[in-house]
Formats: C-alpha cells, sequence, structure tokens
C-alpha cells in the first residue's frame, strides 16, 4: 500500500511515537508494530515521490576478538586439532600416541598404573579402527553423527562429515545458514550479543560522538580490543554451546575464536522526517571452531576408568580417518548481524 499525504503534519515524539494532524484533507497511511530493534521503515512509509536518504559512515571495523586465533593454539602455532595424516599405520605410529596419552595422563594423575592401562587402552581400540577401510569408517561417521544431532542441524551434520572426505585444504571455512539461524536463536549467544552491544553502547555514550568512539574502539594491531576486557571484568567469555542432541554440541561445542566486526554504521533521513537522522550499527558476530580432533581430545571422550569400555566410536572414526588416513579438517564458521538504532 502506497502512503499519500494531502494535507497535515507529522510530529515524532522523543520516545518515537508519531503523530498525524490534518487540516480537513485526506490521509491515508500505513503503519506496523514498533519496538526495540525495529527501524522507521517498519511503522510509516514515505512521502508520495519521497526519498530516503542514506549516508554510510562506516563500514568493516574489527572492534573485538577473543585471545585465541582460528587455527592457531595459544602460542600461535598451527593448532593440533587441525593436523592430519601425522600417524603411521604401523609400529612407529602406534608408538607415538601410546607415548602421548601416557605423559598426558601421567602428568594428570601421577599414577603410573592408570597412565599405562590409559595409553595401552587407546592404542588397542585405534588398531582396532585402523582394520577398518576409510570407506567404512565414513559410513560409520555419518551414522553415529546422528546421535549427536537431531532435527534440522542432522543434515548439517552430515554435510560437514562429507566436506571433511573431499576437504583439501585445513584453512578452509566452512559455512551453512542453518547453523547461523541456531545459533542465532540459542540464548548463549544471545547473552554474548547482549552484553557486546551494551558495551558498544557504553562506548559511544562516554565518547559522546561516533567518530571518538568508533576510533577508540577500532583494533589497529594483533590484540582484542578494548571492549574485551570489559567483558572480561564482568566475567562475560565466549559463548560456549554444549548441547548433547541438537548437534551445536558436535559441531562447535567450545567455540576457539570469535571477531566482533562494525559491519556499518549509517545516517538515515526519512522524507516524513527530514530534520532528523537516524543512526543504524549493525554488528557482525564471527565465531570460529575447528571440525578435527587431537588426541588430548580423546581423553576428554575416555570412559571414567582405563577398563571401562567405551562407546562413543565416533571419535575413534574421526580420529583414525584424520590422523592416520590423511582426511582433511577444517574450520567452520558461523555469522550473525544484528541492526540497532543509536
Amino acid at each position: 500500500m502506497r502512503t499519500r499525504i494531502v494535507k497535515g503534519t507529522m510530529n515524532i515524539s522523543s520516545d518515537g511515537d508519531i503523530e498525524f494532524h490534518t487540516f480537513g484533507g485526506d490521509l491515508t497511511f500505513s503503519a506496523g508494530g514498533k519496538n526495540e530493534w525495529t527501524s522507521p521503515q517498519t511503522i510509516v512509509g514515505a512521502y508520495e515521490g519521497g526519498k530516503i536518504n542514506e549516508k554510510v559512515l562506516y563500514k568493516d571495523i574489527l572492534i573485538l576478538r577473543g585471545k585465541r586465533r582460528k587455527g592457531k593454539n595459544m602460542e600461535g602455532k598451527p593448532h593440533l586439532d587441525l593436523m592430519y595424516g601425522d600417524y603411521t599405520e604401523d609400529e612407529k605410529g602406534f608408538e607415538k600416541l601410546w607415548r602421548q596419552i601416557y605423559i598426558e595422563n601421567f602428568n594428570h594423575t601421577q599414577n603410573k598404573a592408570f597412565a599405562l592401562a590409559r595409553a595401552n587402552k587407546v592404542v588397542r581400540k585405534i588398531s582396532e579402527f585402523c582394520k577398518k577401510t576409510s570407506e567404512k569408517l565414513f559410513e560409520d561417521f555419518k551414522s553415529d553423527i546422528e546421535y549427536y544431532s537431531k532435527g534440522v542441524l542432522e543434515d548439517v551434520a552430515k554435510k560437514m562429515v562429507d566436506t571433511m572426505k573431499t576437504n583439501k585444504s585445513n584453512t578452509y571455512e566452512f559455512s551453512d545458514k542453518r547453523l547461523d539461524i541456531e545459533v542465532n536463536k540459542h540464548s548463549n549467544h544471545i547473552n554474548f550479543k547482549n552484553a557486546v552491544i551494551n558495551e558498544v553502547k557504553e562506548e559511544i555514550k562516554k565518547f559522546l560522538t561516533i567518530d571518538y568512539a568508533v576510533s577508540n574502539m577500532k583494533i589497529t594491531n594483533d590484540g582484542e580490543g578494548i571492549l574485551y576486557k570489559k567483558l572480561v571484568d564482568k566475567e562475560i567469555d565466549s559463548p560456549r554451546f554444549p548441547d548433547k542432541m541438537s548437534g551445536l554440541g558436535i559441531m562447535l561445542n567450545d567455540i576457539w575464536a570469535y571477531e566482533i566486526w562494525i559491519k556499518e554504521i549509517k545516517e538515515v533521513i526519512y522524507p516524513w522526517s527530514p530534520n532528523h537522522k537516524f543512526t543504524y550499527l549493525t554488528l557482525n558476530f564471527i565465531y570460529f571452531d575447528h571440525f578435527g580432533l587431537d588426541y588430548p581430545d580423546l581423553e576428554k571422550k575416555r570412559a571414567p576408568s582405563p577398563w571401562i569400555a567405551w562407546d562413543h566410536n565416533i571419535f575413534w572414526e574421526w580420529f583414525v580417518l584424520q590422523h592416520f588416513r590423511g582426511y582433511v579438517p577444517f574450520i567452520t564458521k558461523v555469522e550473525n548481524s544484528e541492526t540497532i538504532l543509536l
């Protein structure tokens, strides 16, 4: 429906309410609801023939990120869970893994018998799964991942397994809109997002002008940005998705790295309010995780004692395919945007 005002005036109150006053003429308009995140475009249309004027002030500015970087460990070196083909399917390869598991457990428990039993158990399980063909391992991997992913994300999880089967680079970034949507609805993401938005708004309020605030928040080095310490001080950490059944746990779980960007700040002048500028901020939330395992992950998924059998076959299948058969893991990227009226 087009909006046409023949005669009349329009006032916008300080709280955003719109009032129409006519002078004996016809008034035709369409109006919609308004909430905290709704832009004025949805409230009322423009004058007939009117034009919305937009001016982009800033685009694509990194303002916040965590301590960790995608694809790297805390020392800035390639992360173990993105390594592949680094064990041979022979005594030398099994001995390498045995030694790593033994040291890992002994350092953790200071118990030689426990560490010995654990290392023997891991190598025995790995050697059993090494007897299977890669085709069989992928078939079981794809079947077993159904247990950890239900609903809309089950298909995405299987797609990730298929991606690993054909992937050629451990820097490849996998993304899927369905995964973005499910993360965007998750309470842990919402809480983190709202905390970041509040800090950004406080920064702009503190510096009074957007120009000063943006220049202060902008990351120009390899650091985390001034907002990072504010989040840490308030005990706000990057979101976790430990869901056991939805699929987020197996696909993401602990987000390894994140980046927050100012996607855009723009001023908008609407023809129905030519003397007022509306300023919109769009933030881009990007999460990264690694779809890969390292040998400490085998310990995280272990049974409560080295003498109890594991039932998480998916991790043995995954580890053998990645580290013994050389199938290439990758980086999972999740991206969502939020626009607010400043």
